[in-house]
């Protein structure tokens, strides 16, 4: 799924997520953010424009899209991982929905309207398959 869906249940969601990596020997990608967001819509024009770090991305992770917005916050899921102090926000489970990491978005900006490749490369990656 793509996209921040306010009427989404992001537990079946998830559960659904923990299925397919352990299916598909990945983690998890909670991408925490809305529709009102315009990090949230860079963050996945940096993903459309590198093809390359998508395909990273697809390879080592499930992705799961969890709105955060004024019509629903989705406080009782998001209240088992740490606050997010921004949107969008990261956070890495592992294929038993276990947290690994939770990231501020923010530390992978590139200073102007984007992320840098070459920490988004390194994010994946160490965070990637079979690294926790």
């Amino acid at each position: 799924m793509r996209g921040y869906e306010i009427q989404r249940d992001p537990a079946k969601d998830l559960k659904a997520a923990i299925i397919e990596a352990h299916r598909s020997d990945r983690n998890i990608l909670l991408q925490v953010g809305g529709n009102w967001c315009k990090w949230c819509h860079y963050l996945d024009k940096f993903f459309d424009d590198h093809a390359d770090l998508n395909d990273l991305r697809e390879k080592n992770f499930v992705v799961l899209y969890v709105n955060f917005s004024e019509q629903n916050k989705n406080e009782k899921f998001l209240s088992q991982f740490p606050e997010a102090k921004g949107f969008p926000h990261i956070y890495v489970l592992n294929a038993d929905g276990k947290l690994v990491k939770s990231e501020d978005t923010s530390e992978l900006e590139d200073g102007k309207n984007s992320y840098d490749p070459d920490r988004m490369r390194e994010f994946l990656t160490k965070y990637g398959v079979g690294k926790n």
